[in-house]
C-alpha cells in the first residue's frame, strides 16, 4: 500500500514537472512571437498582446487585428474634435511639370520626429502631385485629399492618418495642400527650410518647418546663365520668399539714381555698373533715359564742384537702381535676402530672371480661410 502511495505520487510530481516544462517553453515561444510581432509593426506591446490573445498567436491573424484595432482607434481620435493641432512638417515634391506643397499637422513635436509620421507624410504629398494635372496654382481640400487612394496599398489616404494615430496615439490631420503647375515656357525651384524635427541633415531634406516653391523664367535669351546657375538662382528666390514672407508679387519699384563711393559697392553692384557701362548703346525705355540723363547732369555738376576745389578725392560712381523697401511685403521690393544692398528687382533684372508664381508654407501658421 505504500509503495503504491509512493509511486502515485512520483508519477504526479513527474507530469507537474512535465506540465511546468511545457508552459515554460510555450510561454518562451510566446515571448518570442510577441517581440517579432512588435518588431515587425512598432505597434505598442499592449496592443501587440491583445492582438495575439485574440488570434492564438497566428502572426499574419494578428497584424491583420492590429490594423483593424489601429484604424478604429484612429478614426476614433480623428473624429474626436480636438483643434490644438499646431506641430508637424512641411514637404514638397515635384515632378517635370508639377510641385506639391504638403503640411501635416500632430498635437506634439514627439509625433512629428517619428518614422510613422513622416512617412504619411510623404506618401501624402506624392499621391496628391500623382492625382492632379491641371494647369496654375490651386489648393486642394483636405476632405479631397482624404478620399484619395494609395496605389498599390488598397487603402486611402483617410486609412493611412487613421492607421498612424492608431499607432502614434495622437490626433493627425492634413492641414494643407497645394499644388503649383505652371506653362511649359516656366520652371519650378523649392526651398525647404530643415526642421530640428528631422533626424537626418541631407543637402535636400524632405521635410521641414518652412517651405516655399516658386515659378520662374529667363527673360530674353541669356545665354550666359548655365542650367546649373539658373536653378541655383531659383532655389535662392525660393529661400529669399521663406526667409521674408512676401505676401505678393508687386509690381517694380521705380528706377532711381544714386551717387555713392566705389569702394562702399558690392562686387554685384560693381558688376551692374560694369554692365550699364557696357550697354550704353542698347535700347532703354524713356523712364531709364531720362534717369541716365539725370545722371550724367549729376556728373557734370561733380566735375564742376571738383574743378572749384572740392577737397574730396574718393572716387564717386553714379547709376540707376530699383530700390528696395525694407517693409514691403512685395517680393519685387524687398531687399534680397543674400544681397541686401539691392532690391529683388533690381537682382532679378541684373540676372535676367522673372518670377511668375509662388505659393510659402510655414507650420502651425494662421491661415485666412
Amino acid at each position: 500500500m505504500l509503495k503504491s502511495t509512493l509511486l502515485m505520487r512520483v508519477s504526479l510530481i513527474g507530469n507537474a514537472r512535465r506540465m511546468l516544462s511545457a508552459e515554460a517553453k510555450q510561454s518562451t515561444s510566446q515571448k518570442q512571437i510577441l517581440m517579432k510581432l512588435r518588431n515587425k509593426t512598432n505597434y505598442p506591446f499592449i496592443s501587440c498582446k491583445e492582438a495575439l490573445k485574440a488570434t492564438g498567436y497566428d502572426m499574419e491573424k494578428a497584424e491583420l487585428y492590429l490594423v483593424e484595432l489601429a484604424k478604429k482607434k484612429g478614426w476614433a481620435k480623428m473624429s474626436s474634435g480636438k483643434q490644438d493641432i499646431s506641430e508637424g512638417l512641411i514637404s514638397i515634391v515635384t515632378n517635370k511639370s508639377s510641385a506639391a506643397i504638403v503640411e501635416l499637422n500632430c498635437e506634439t513635436d514627439f509625433v512629428a520626429k517619428t518614422d510613422q509620421f513622416q512617412d504619411a507624410l510623404k506618401t501624402i504629398a506624392e499621391v496628391s502631385l500623382n492625382n492632379y494635372h491641371q494647369p496654375g496654382k490651386f489648393s486642394i481640400s483636405s476632405d479631397d485629399i482624404l478620399n484619395l487612394q494609395i496605389p498599390d496599398q488598397q487603402r486611402s489616404i483617410k486609412d493611412l492618418i487613421a492607421l498612424t494615430i492608431g499607432k502614434l496615439k495622437e490626433n493627425i490631420i492634413v492641414r494643407r495642400v497645394t499644388i503649383l503647375s505652371p506653362p511649359p515656357e516656366q520652371s519650378l525651384a523649392y526651398y525647404l527650410h530643415p526642421s530640428m524635427l528631422v533626424a537626418k541633415r541631407i543637402a535636400n531634406p524632405l521635410f521641414g518647418g518652412y517651405g516655399s516653391i516658386i515659378a520662374y523664367s529667363k527673360t530674353g535669351d541669356d545665354e550666359a546663365m548655365s542650367q546649373k546657375m539658373f536653378k541655383l538662382r531659383g532655389t535662392q528666390l525660393a529661400q529669399h520668399i521663406v526667409g521674408m514672407q512676401p505676401t505678393s508679387i508687386g509690381t517694380s519699384p521705380k528706377p532711381v539714381t544714386i551717387q555713392v563711393p566705389k569702394s562702399s559697392l558690392s562686387q554685384m553692384e560693381n558688376d551692374i555698373i560694369s554692365e550699364d557701362i557696357n550697354n550704353t548703346t542698347a535700347e532703354k525705355d524713356s523712364s531709364v533715359e531720362n534717369n541716365v540723363t539725370a545722371a550724367d547732369g549729376n556728373e557734370n555738376q561733380q566735375a564742376n564742384q571738383e574743378e572749384d576745389g572740392s577737397k574730396n578725392t574718393e572716387e564717386t560712381v553714379s547709376y540707376t537702381v530699383l530700390p528696395s523697401d525694407e517693409n514691403s511685403d512685395e517680393l519685387l521690393k524687398q531687399p534680397f535676402l543674400l544681397e541686401s544692398d539691392v532690391s529683388v528687382a533690381h537682382w532679378l533684372q541684373f540676372n535676367s530672371l522673372q518670377v511668375h508664381d509662388f505659393v510659402r508654407f510655414k507650420v502651425g501658421e494662421t491661415t485666412e480661410v
